[in-house]
């Protein structure tokens, strides 16, 4: 009786303890340059959204991010955010509204890495 009674329990701790669901990324689209745009002295990405426009576009400065991985959960680093890759990105909320906006990526995921 106590080991149904435990188990019930652990039953119910484990369903009060299951992580959210992830919120949606803020941008997803393809890095389609790692050159500095307006010459800021941080590392960047021009992110291209679909459909392509410039209301689509963003550089993504790096400087804020804590979390690189790819969909698999395998962390990584800033080397595997080439040109060509698929990413999604969430940023600190704050954009600057420019063409392309400017924001800052917290968390990065490569969906599918450049080829």
């Amino acid at each position: 009786m106590a080991s149904k009674a435990i188990v019930a329990l652990l039953l119910v701790v484990a369903a009060c303890h299951r992580s959210p669901t992830a919120p949606a990324a803020d941008i997803v689209g393809t890095i389609t340059s790692r050159v500095p745009v307006f010459n800021a002295p941080m590392p960047q990405m021009l992110v291209q959204g679909d459909p392509a426009s410039c209301d689509n576009s963003y550089i993504v400065y790096l400087w804020k991010v804590r979390r690189i991985s790819f969909a698999s959960g395998a962390s990584a680093d800033t080397s595997a955010l080439a040109v060509g890759a698929q990413v999604r990105i969430w940023t600190d909320g704050t954009a600057l509204t420019s063409c392309p906006a400017q924001v800052a990526a917290i968390d990065i995921q490569i969906d599918r890495p450049a080829s």
